[in-house]
């Protein structure tokens, strides 16, 4: 969901939770059912507070490097 985030320029936590509890695509994307529940935008910040916002940014850089190198 951190992903989503960044990648669809979402303004806040908040935001990200309810477009990701409204939208089918985002819920797709984050491999959520319909059935599950989404995290609550508190959860989101910790996680970022505890791992910070390196972390993600590493993974990210890894899964697009992946991507490409299968293309390829």
């Amino acid at each position: 969901m951190c992903r989503t985030h960044d990648l669809y320029g979402m303004k806040s936590d908040r935001a990200l939770c309810r477009e990701v509890h409204l939208n089918v695509a985002y819920r797709w994307f984050c491999r959520l059912e319909f059935t599950d529940s989404v995290p609550h935008h508190s959860s989101m910040s910790r996680i970022r507070d505890r791992f910070g916002e390196s972390i993600f940014a590493e993974i990210f850089e890894r899964l697009i490097r992946h991507w490409q190198e299968e293309e390829e």
